[in-house]
């Protein structure tokens, strides 16, 4: 009997973004920190606004398309083609304020796979333990459709 053992990891992998609009989480995590118990502790609000949250979104607080900042070969990548900058744009579903953008990955499995295989940890699919990621915006910006 003969065993053939294949490499089991993806093709190809998407980073993308979103806009959204979620102001009752916006509030609960910055400005909370105006009044905590009384006290003004805006000042930690510096200290929170660089962390990413890392969480499910509500694909109801979704404002936008979704915007691939990254597409990577994971044949061919190297180390250094992870470094990377993007300049995006957001094309704006809905009238509202933008209170974050979130980024998440899709995979696909295509190379020798048939039929080709793909997932998606997007806000819209089904949830995965990777969930999303969350970047506030210090103040929302009105956004028009």
């Amino acid at each position: 009997m003969l065993s053939l053992c294949l490499p089991v990891y993806p093709d190809r992998c998407d980073i993308s973004i979103v806009a959204l609009c979620d102001p009752e989480k916006h509030t609960g995590k910055l400005t909370f920190w105006d009044d905590v118990y009384g006290f003004n502790m805006s000042c930690m609000k510096k200290a929170v606004l660089p962390e990413a949250i890392v969480e499910v979104v509500n694909a109801d607080t979704i404002f936008s398309e979704p915007f691939i900042i990254k597409d990577i070969n994971c044949l061919t990548t190297t180390v250094k083609d992870l470094d990377f900058c993007s300049d995006f744009s957001l094309q704006i579903t809905r009238d509202g304020a933008c209170t974050a953008v979130a980024g998440y990955f899709d995979m696909f499995f295509e190379k020798d796979c048939h039929p080709p295989v793909s997932f998606s940890t997007g806000p819209t699919c089904t949830k995965t333990h990777w969930k999303q990621t969350v970047f506030l915006l210090e103040k929302p910006v009105a956004v028009s459709a």
